[in-house]
């Protein structure tokens, strides 16, 4: 059975039309590619779209966060006068 996976080769739109556009197959035949196996073309998708989610949300290139220890919280400041 042929080997299929996402590379960063083909990450670009992750979609099945996409994906099928990429390795120039038909949605149909990408489809037959998955029968039989443990998951389905669109839990494929779902999955890396998953983790492309939490690699960018992880970036702090792109505004994700920058350490995993929760911010400390402001100083309080007394009133004066």
């Amino acid at each position: 059975m042929a080997q299929l996976s996402v590379t960063p080769r083909t990450a670009g739109d992750v979609t099945r039309l996409g994906l099928a556009g990429r390795i120039t197959i038909s949605v149909s035949h990408l489809h037959s590619l998955f029968a039989g196996r443990d998951t389905t073309v669109a839990a494929r998708v779902r999955r890396r779209r998953l983790q492309r989610a939490r690699r960018d949300l992880g970036d702090p290139a792109l505004g994700g966060p920058r350490s995993t220890t929760p911010p400390s919280p402001a100083p309080s400041v007394a009133p004066t006068g």
